[in-house]
């Protein structure tokens, strides 16, 4: 899908708007982004206005049922490597193409401050990926992840049975 300058200007002015308001915002990140043909299985908990969808294709990006994606992140689902690599070696058989593939943020899953999702990765089913981190490839389901590259450093589960009277009066 072909998205004209202006429309572009205009939906991410909504979203940046709807700032405001957490709830306005990803009310409007929804109506945008699902024009623009990105998925969504279910809908996201919260999309910060803040945060930076690759429009290359929309569609390679796929939200699932209430995860978290927190301020300032970003989703790549392209990548010039080769081409850039190959010219580099004066290998003028590549063609100008980027290699795009394809993102999934799984159910109930929380994408901290600042990461950044790689092209490819799956975060699985109530992860968390910690601030600033740099996700590549699969991370599993309920997993804690920090670090560039994301690393494995805890169990989710854990995180909640060790937070969770925070959450709950008594």
């Amino acid at each position: 899908m072909t998205i004209s300058k202006l429309e572009k200007a205009v939906g991410l002015a909504a979203i940046r708007l709807g700032s405001i308001r957490p709830r306005w915002s990803t009310r409007a990140a929804i109506r945008v982004y699902e024009r623009w043909g990105m998925n969504f299985e279910g809908r996201p908990n919260y999309i910060s206005g803040s945060a930076w969808f690759d429009g290359a294709d929309y569609t390679l990006i796929t939200l699932h049922e209430g995860c978290t994606i927190s301020s300032r992140t970003s989703f790549l689902t392209h990548d010039w490597t080769v081409y850039n690599v190959a010219r580099a070696l004066g290998d003028s058989e590549v063609p100008p193409v980027s290699l795009d593939r394809p993102i999934s943020v799984g159910p109930y899953s929380f994408i901290g401050r600042g990461s950044t999702v790689m092209p490819g990765s799956t975060i699985g089913h109530g992860a968390i990926v910690g601030a600033g981190s740099v996700v590549r490839g699969d991370i599993p389901a309920y997993a804690l992840v920090t670090g560039n590259p994301a690393q494995v450093v805890g169990d989710a589960r854990q995180h909640h049975d060790k937070h969770r009277h925070r959450l709950t009066k008594g």
